[in-house]
């Protein structure tokens, strides 16, 4: 997991190796180009059905096309078919607090192990050598070229990016206001991009607890995807997507100058982080909507007591926690586990509305009014 540096990447490294260890990309960009939700490059932007859209291109692409593409700050008038992404969420947030336009910015997460990324993804230096580029330094476009997509972590998209690869797309207002102080006080005296990661990697190792902050800033930048989790199928989703953020938060600042001193053991991080997570007041609060809401009551209520039923689990319902401030409902899926616990597993299984029916006996209707023979 600690391959992926602050700054830069082995560039004899593949997309799909990197892909493999690091599951998400980063895109800032103005309004997305479709309606359908679609980061579609320029070439294409007239076309209308992006199955038309090759996965890569047709002719042959000059080395001075992908030159002038990753070089496009030169080259105004670049209507180029690639869309350029990166691993270094730091870097988005560097160019995006540098923008004179933020209000019109987004800041896209994608998927890297999509399968609709898996024809069309390259690092930007896979596209360079493929077309003949060497970084030699008398040619000065090429090593520019090579310099930048390094340094920056660059993966080219060839024609569109497909909203079913992205994760999540955030104004960039939204996204300030989730920062930590941290992100923008790096900003202070920074020269360059590696200056902002020198400075943004000492913040970010003084941080007191790491685990919790990565936590909060996973759950701020995510949370506006929540509010549209009606199933306990789609909270699911949005667990493992913050999951995967904070990962990525976490242990950015241990690929620098400094972190490999400080390295910690990460054998616990996965759990930690979870727990952190399932800790969190808004994680807390989704399932508690969930709960008082007609969508899958049966399920999530069948759902919690499977959670307790397997193997190495508390079964202390009340130190679960989206149950802590609902001591009643507690105490009913208690009851209601213990009415369980003497039937076989496959028993078990294959009677989730029975569960369903214990608990709207076990529970007054005042907890749950909604539990008539309809809502389940």
């Amino acid at each position: 997991m600690h391959d992926l540096l602050i700054l830069g990447f082995d560039t004899g490294q593949t997309y799909k190796q990197l892909a493999h260890r690091h599951p998400l990309l980063f895109r800032l960009h103005t309004k997305p180009s479709s309606p359908d939700g679609h980061l579609i490059a320029a070439h294409f932007c007239s076309t209308t059905d992006t199955a038309s859209i090759p996965a890569s291109p047709e002719q042959p692409v000059s080395l001075d096309d992908l030159h002038r593409h990753i070089c496009k700050w030169s080259f105004r008038d670049v209507e180029s078919a690639w869309i350029s992404t990166t691993f270094s969420l730091p870097y988005v947030l560097w160019e995006g607090f540098r923008r004179n336009d933020r209000k019109e910015l987004y800041v896209s997460i994608i998927d890297s192990r999509h399968r609709l990324m898996e024809d069309r993804a390259e690092t930007g230096m896979e596209a360079l050598r493929r077309r003949g580029s060497t970084g030699n330094k008398k040619d000065s476009m090429s090593r520019k070229a090579s310099n930048f997509t390094t340094a920056f972590q660059e993966v080219l998209v060839y024609g569109y990016v497909s909203s079913d690869a992205i994760v999540i797309t955030l104004p960039w207002d939204h996204v300030e206001r989730a920062l930590e102080s941290q992100y923008r006080d790096a900003l202070t005296l920074a020269e360059g991009f590696r200056g902002y990661c020198r400075n943004l990697e000492g913040l970010l190792l003084q941080v007191e607890d790491p685990v919790q902050f990565s936590t909060g800033q996973a759950i701020s930048l995510m949370g506006m995807a929540i509010k549209s989790a009606s199933t306990a199928a789609e909270l699911n989703v949005w667990f493992d997507s913050v999951l995967t953020l904070a990962t990525s938060i976490f242990l950015w600042p241990y690929r620098g100058w400094h972190g490999w001193q400080a390295l910690p053991s990460f054998d616990t991080l996965p759990d930690d982080l979870a727990i952190a997570i399932q800790q969190h007041p808004v994680y807390v609060g989704a399932w508690t909507t969930l709960f008082h809401s007609n969508m899958d009551t049966a399920m999530i209520l069948y759902a919690a007591l499977r959670e307790f039923d397997a193997p190495g689990r508390s079964r202390n319902v009340g130190e679960w926690t989206p149950l802590r401030t609902h001591a009643q409902l507690a105490n009913a899926l208690q009851a209601s586990l213990k009415l369980l616990e003497d039937r076989p597993k496959v028993q078990r299984e294959s009677q989730s509305m029975d569960i369903a029916q214990h608990v709207r006996t076990l529970t007054p209707l005042y907890v749950f009014p909604h539990l008539t023979d309809a809502g389940c």
